[in-house]
């Protein structure tokens, strides 16, 4: 298994903070960025045992070390955490994945769960 890059970002809004959870996708590793709005740093992850996770749009590659504001408004991002992840399974609907930041190290399990939203637990 190939280890590659995830990132998480705080992003801070006008309307809201949350996180950003970055992992390259191994189909494509040096392609864009599978991301998906987070609630909870990856320090509470294994507190929480699951939470809902919210797939949005592929990011840059950029994004991975860039820390600071965003254009038209849309607020600014922090890295709380980084480190590699190594996927046991990645499909459009399932990804199990080993990852390892500073703040957390375990398996963890995205699965749909209809519509945008997605379930992550910690397995």
């Amino acid at each position: 298994m190939q280890s590659l890059p995830t990132v998480l970002l705080r992003h801070i809004t006008r309307d809201d903070t949350h996180y950003d959870w970055l992992l390259a996708d191994p189909r494509d590793p040096g392609g864009k960025l599978w991301t998906a709005r987070c609630p909870l740093p990856a320090e509470q992850w294994r507190s929480a045992g699951a939470w809902v996770v919210e797939p949005i749009h592929l990011h840059r590659r950029r994004y991975l070390t860039y820390q600071g504001p965003l254009s038209d408004g849309r607020g600014s991002v922090l890295r709380v955490d980084e480190g590699w992840f190594r996927s046991r399974m990645w499909t459009d609907s399932r990804i199990v994945t080993d990852v390892r930041f500073r703040c957390f190290e375990g398996c963890v399990e995205l699965s749909r769960l209809g519509g945008r939203f997605w379930r992550a637990a910690v397995v």
